[in-house]
């Protein structure tokens, strides 16, 4: 409460930089880990020719692989629980007509069924990862790219 009281005094004394207040007090109790990586947007055509959806879904599984150790380093390895949150505009397209969930027509790297497989077996691959040390909870959030195909990569 102290360190509260001291902050808004600089504050109100219109320091620009207040003091910085680390907690010295450790969680006894494992952490949350919620990695979420929204916006990835699978089997979408890039500005570049080498923009491929399995290309792609190496890198958002490397991206996890070291968050994952970043968070391991960070809460000193108290991780009890993962809820792995997927979705929001994971797929590019919302079916087979290669259009948003609203209709607006995309471009696409390939047909829908390979994207579809692609980000099937990535969701997989990110749950084994975390799955192998830690119980793990699966969240969908649908987007406006993939409203129904995110329920449905849920659904698998």
């Amino acid at each position: 409460v102290k360190a509260i009281q001291d902050v808004l005094e600089e504050i109100k004394n219109e320091q620009l930089f207040p003091t910085i207040i680390t907690s010295e007090y450790k969680y006894e109790e494992p952490n949350l880990y919620v990695p979420f990586t929204p916006d990835i947007h699978i089997g979408k055509v890039g500005k570049s020719d080498n923009w491929n959806p399995i290309e792609t879904s190496s890198l958002i599984l490397d991206i996890h692989t070291k968050l994952l150790e970043r968070a391991r380093k960070a809460s000193d390895n108290n991780i009890g629980e993962v809820l792995l949150v997927l979705g929001n505009d994971l797929l590019h397209v919302d079916g087979m007509n290669l259009t948003t969930a609203r209709g607006t027509q995309m471009e696409t790297t390939t047909d829908y069924h390979n994207i579809f497989k692609i980000v099937v077996k990535m969701c997989r691959e990110m749950i084994n990862l975390y799955a192998r040390q830690y119980k793990v909870n699966v969240l969908i959030i649908p987007g406006n790219h993939d409203y129904s195909s995110s329920w449905h990569v849920g659904e698998v």
